[in-house]
């Protein structure tokens, strides 16, 4: 979900912003949650998304921690500076397309296989460039 800037979770999103609590204003920690799950939603202008490594895992539980500040002065269980963390646990999985002779962005077909695990079998789909492709590691892919 992450880089996609899904429409239906971004009007949820904003929906959850706008709520308020019992007394009329909603917890700093909770506005908190909120806007970093929407600048992940549009990780990158939709360039980047999250990666899977062991590293990133951890940036991304420090940035997350379950323990919400009060306000933003609150350093007794969240470093403030934490929440920044996200940006180690990115990278870009764009895929954009260009025509040759003219240099502009073009729509491509592409078929992308998932290599096969012990968890699941090789699988292929469909995409149009420009896209955000599976992890690397895991892919190949051939225009159509």
């Amino acid at each position: 979900m992450a880089g996609s800037g899904h429409l239906q979770t971004f009007r949820l999103l904003r929906f959850l912003r706008s709520r308020n609590s019992a007394d009329g204003h909603a917890s700093y920690g909770i506005q908190m949650a909120v806007s970093l799950a929407i600048g992940f939603l549009f990780l990158g202008g939709g360039m980047r998304t999250f990666s899977t490594s062991n590293s990133s895992v951890a940036a991304l539980l420090i940035t997350l921690y379950p323990r919400l500040p009060t306000g933003p002065n609150d350093n007794r269980c969240h470093l403030q500076a934490f929440r920044h963390l996200y940006v180690l646990a990115t990278e870009a999985r764009w895929l954009q397309t260009v025509d040759v002779d003219t240099g502009l962005p073009v729509y491509a077909p592409l078929e992308i296989t998932i290599r096969g695990t012990d968890h699941y079998l090789e699988t292929s789909f469909c995409e149009v460039s420009p896209c955000i492709l599976p992890e690397r590691s895991i892919v190949s892919f051939n225009t159509s």
